[in-house]
């Protein structure tokens, strides 16, 4: 038997990685990554219609139905946004991977899906009667909305003394302001009747839910 010389550990060498399998290189995903939507913020999407209508608005009808990580899934209708042009506009309310598509009678819209991936946020969410406490308010997320406010009685006089009154109030917080309008007594000789008034309250959004 002759000496193992070093030409035979290279020969052993070259067998041993020919006989090692290749690892393929990982392909490129052809998906694009999902969009990342933070939880109760705000998913629009645009669309264009296809056909042309003397009234789109009457004309076309449009529902995007959402399908959450888990539960029902969720119908609301499209809106014209002017021209060819209509958006969905809607906010997520549970983390993990949405998915979406479109019923219309109109073949530019009809059968558009997607998808997206809802993730944890500090939004509160929108604002709806408190479990179990009805006349009280509450976010989505379960944090309490207190209504806080006051009134204005220089709303309809257009001066200047609304808008200083609503940067003061809104800079103590407030959320909610009230006011009362009534229509004046008509001058006029032939009319001096008085027409009852009415109260009317209007809320701004105080915060971005």
């Amino acid at each position: 038997m002759r000496p193992v010389t070093g030409k035979d550990w290279l020969w052993a060498l070259l067998l041993a990685a020919a006989a090692v399998p290749a690892v393929a290189a990982p392909e490129a995903s052809d998906q694009p990554a999902l969009m990342n939507v933070p939880m109760f913020a705000i998913y629009e999407q645009a669309f264009t219609q296809q056909q042309s209508y003397t009234n789109p608005y009457v004309q076309v009808t449009a529902n995007v139905a959402f399908t959450p990580p888990a539960g029902p899934r969720r119908s609301i209708p499209l809106f014209w946004d002017g021209g060819a042009k209509w958006k969905v506009r809607f906010s997520p309310d549970a983390v993990g991977a949405w998915s979406w598509s479109v019923n219309s009678n109109d073949p530019g819209l009809n059968g558009a899906k997607g998808s997206f991936h809802c993730v944890s946020s500090t939004h509160h969410g929108g604002i709806v009667a408190m479990a179990g406490y009805p006349y009280h308010f509450q976010h989505q997320d379960g944090t309490p909305y207190w209504l806080f406010g006051d009134t204005s009685t220089t709303f309809t006089a257009k001066s200047s003394g609304w808008c200083g009154h609503r940067i003061s109030t809104r800079a103590a917080g407030s959320n909610q302001p009230f006011t009362t309008t009534a229509r004046r007594p008509s001058t006029r000789p032939i009319s001096t009747k008085w027409r009852p008034g009415f109260a009317t309250r209007i809320r701004w959004a105080s915060r971005s839910v």
